[in-house]
């Protein structure tokens, strides 16, 4: 005779086990979505916080400067392709820390935080253990335009080959760490990216004569300012440490703020002449030239930071004939 009782016991210690499966189960997805969902919210505040961190950096910057930025966990930022709408357009970025709960990195990012008055220039993504290491410099085009912001990480080295005698200085003297200077590619570190002048066997070649930086098989150019001397290289160092096509969105946001720029000085000009009695007039046809130049490659799809080679070097350009007209009204100048 089957005993009834011992079958009736399977089953409900069966009914238990798959319902208790079901509730652990359902434990751990609604855990993990709560975790997601706070996780994206934390990766949100970071890259706000990370901007917030650059005002005072950028602020009133008058020379250049390279600060470390900590991260409790390692870290990626992912500087997305810059949007030109808008005057001035805008910077997004977003963050990513890697957990040990659910995927290490998140498959869904969190929502992008803009900046309108931010220029970063880095890889994407831009990965670090628990440092990044940040580049300020003031670009003058003629006058002061903005603050660029280099960012590299202690997840990669550079390895500049016989670089000009300024940038090593500069760099050196600025304390920027992970960057190494040799005058032979051999003496790099391995593993490094080597960035070298006239060298295509390099990660990233320079030619000075050109003002050419290739990188990733693409060339931008980074027009060598004239305008001051101790920040000449601000656009060098920009494509030296961006992907080619985050530079090139930048350069066209700095030509749109350029461009305005050339209208408040435009006003400014009048002003002087009208209600100063400063002999100003020298300044309102190259400011008008200039402003017109500067918009046309902001706007026009098929200008590049190739166009800034001749607006920078020509001596008789707009940008050369205002700073040199700039400089010799010693009374009233515009900037």
């Amino acid at each position: 005779m089957k005993n009834k009782k011992a079958f009736e016991f399977s089953f409900a210690w069966l009914f238990a086990i798959l319902v208790g499966a079901m509730i652990i189960f359902l434990a751990i997805y609604a855990a993990v979505r709560l975790s997601n969902t706070l996780r994206a919210g934390g990766e949100t505040i970071e890259a706000e916080s990370f901007g917030i961190i650059l005002t005072p950096i950028e602020t009133n910057l008058e020379g250049s400067k390279v600060l470390p930025i900590k991260v409790k966990e390692p870290t990626r930022i992912y500087n997305n392709p810059c949007r030109k709408a808008g005057v001035f357009g805008s910077q997004d970025i977003q963050f990513s820390v890697k957990s040990n709960i659910g995927e290490a990195w998140s498959t869904e990012l969190s929502p992008a935080v803009s900046f309108h008055n931010k220029y970063l220039f880095s890889e994407s993504p831009l990965e670090a253990k628990s440092t990044f290491f940040v580049l300020s410099k003031p670009f003058y085009f003629p006058y002061k335009v903005a603050d660029l912001t280099m960012i590299w990480s202690d997840n990669v080295s550079y390895c500049f080959v016989s670089a000009p005698v300024a940038v090593q200085t500069e760099l050196t003297e600025l304390g920027a760490k992970r960057i190494n200077f040799t005058s032979s590619i051999s003496d790099c570190p391995v593993g490094s990216l080597t960035v070298c002048i006239r060298d295509t066997s390099c990660d990233i070649s320079i030619d000075e004569n050109t003002g050419g930086v290739t990188k990733e098989s693409t060339t931008v150019y980074y027009a060598e300012s004239l305008f001051s001397p101790n920040d000449k290289y601000a656009l060098l160092y920009a494509a030296v440490f961006s992907s080619p096509q985050i530079y090139e969105c930048q350069v066209k946001r700095l030509m749109a703020r350029a461009s305005e720029l050339a209208t408040l000085y435009l006003g400014k000009s009048n002003f002087l002449s009208t209600q100063r009695g400063c002999t100003s007039t020298n300044m309102q046809s190259p400011l008008a030239s200039f402003q017109t130049a500067t918009l046309s490659i902001a706007q026009d799809p098929s200008k590049n930071s190739h166009d800034l080679i001749p607006l920078a070097t020509d001596p008789n350009s707009p940008a050369n004939t205002l700073y040199s007209n700039n400089a010799n009204n010693r009374f009233c100048p515009l900037f």
